[in-house]
């Protein structure tokens, strides 16, 4: 997954407030990017992402919440994303 950290990849943000029947799919110009906005959506309760990696690899919420973080590293930091406790 380091490998793909800078290819790009596709998110796809589902909207939690309201009932929505489609999301669009928004190439980000690379995973961490990408990662970066799902886990600040997640984190704030506004949608729930999914990612498809530049190789196929499909990223669920669940796994983004559970890994995201750990894969960003210092880019968290960077971004001024506040630290999970």
């Amino acid at each position: 997954m380091t490998k793909e950290m800078n290819e790009p990849a596709d998110l796809t943000l589902w909207p939690t407030a309201v009932r929505v029947k489609t999301a669009e799919c928004r190439e980000q110009p690379d995973l961490r990017t990408a990662l970066l906005i799902a886990v600040e959506a997640l984190e704030a309760g506004t949608a729930k992402p999914w990612i498809i990696t530049a190789a196929g690899d499909i990223l669920a919420p669940n796994w983004i919440e559970a890994n995201g973080r750990r894969l960003l590293g210092d880019a968290i930091v960077e971004h001024d994303l506040p630290m999970a406790a």
